[in-house]
C-alpha cells in the first residue's frame, strides 16, 4: 500500500515516538490536577520588551518534573539539558527510558528552534530575537525535515503576554505561537500550531507542538 505524503506528515508529526504508548498505558490512570485557583485571570499582562537573553532566559532548564501529554495519555517525566556548543538539547526520560527530546539553538541575540523527535526545521524557527517585545510579529520560510524527506514550509509567527495556569503553578509569560504551512504536494497545505510559553528566568515552561502533544510543568506532588 502507498501512503499519501499528506497522510505521511500528519502521522510523523503527531506521533513520532514509538515507545510513547507502551509507556503511557503504565500512567494512563494519571489523572491532571486542575489549576491553581488562586491567580486572578482577568488581570491583564503589562507589554515589556526583554533587552537580552538573559533577561528572559529561555535556555534556562524548566524545572525537572513535567507530564508529557499525547493524545490524552499523560506521561510524568523527568527533564534535563544537554549542550553542545550553540545546541541545546531537553531531553523527557520516563522511568529511566529516553521518550522525548526538543531541540533549540541559542547563539547571541537569538533563541530558536531547530525540532523535536523525528522531525527538523531548516533553518531553525526563531522564537526570540534580541531585543524582543512580547507582542510583535514575524515570518519564517524553510523545509521541514522528516526522516529522509524534506517538505517547503512557512510560518507566521506572534508574542503575545500570557497567563499559564497549570498543575504545576502559575507563570507569567511570553507566548510564542507558530502558525505552519506544510507542502506536501496535495492541492491545500497541512497545517500545524505550535506554542511555546517562555516565563523569565525559568525557560521554555510549555509547550505543544501540535494538538496532540504537548508537555507541561507538573506538582511536585505527582511521582514518576
Amino acid at each position: 500500500m502507498i501512503v499519501s505524503p499528506s497522510k505521511l506528515l500528519l502521522a510523523t508529526l503527531g506521533l513520532t515516538l514509538l515507545g510513547v504508548g507502551l509507556v503511557g498505558c503504565q500512567q494512563a490512570k494519571l489523572a491532571l490536577q486542575d489549576p491553581p485557583s488562586q491567580v486572578e485571570p482577568n488581570r491583564a499582562l503589562p507589554d515589556r520588551t526583554y533587552q537580552t537573553m538573559e533577561e528572559l532566559g529561555p535556555e534556562v532548564l524548566p524545572g525537572t518534573e513535567a507530564n508529557l501529554i499525547m493524545q490524552g495519555t499523560v506521561i510524568p517525566v523527568t527533564l534535563s539539558h544537554e549542550t553542545n556548543g550553540e545546541s541545546l538539547t531537553l531531553k523527557l526520560q520516563s522511568s529511566g527510558v529516553l521518550v522525548a527530546e526538543e531541540r533549540y539553538r541559542v547563539i547571541p541575540g537569538l533563541f530558536q528552534f531547530v525540532g523535536a523527535s523525528g522531525e527538523s526545521y531548516v533553518p531553525p524557527i526563531t522564537l526570540a530575537k534580541f531585543p524582543q517585545a512580547n507582542r510583535a510579529n514575524w515570518d519564517w520560510d524553510g523545509k521541514v525535515m522528516l526522516a529522509s524527506q524534506s517538505y517547503p514550509a512557512k510560518a507566521t509567527i506572534a508574542s503575545s503576554p500570557d497567563h499559564l495556569n497549570s498543575a504545576g503553578g502559575h507563570f507569567e509569560t511570553m507566548l510564542v505561537t507558530v502558525e505552519l504551512e506544510v507542502s506536501v504536494g496535495a492541492k491545500d497545505p497541512s497545517r500545524r500550531t505550535l506554542k511555546f510559553w517562555m516565563a523569565p528566568g525559568k525557560g521554555v515552561v510549555k509547550r505543544e507542538l501540535g494538538s496532540n502533544a504537548t508537555r507541561e510543568p507538573r506538582a511536585t506532588t505527582e511521582t514518576n
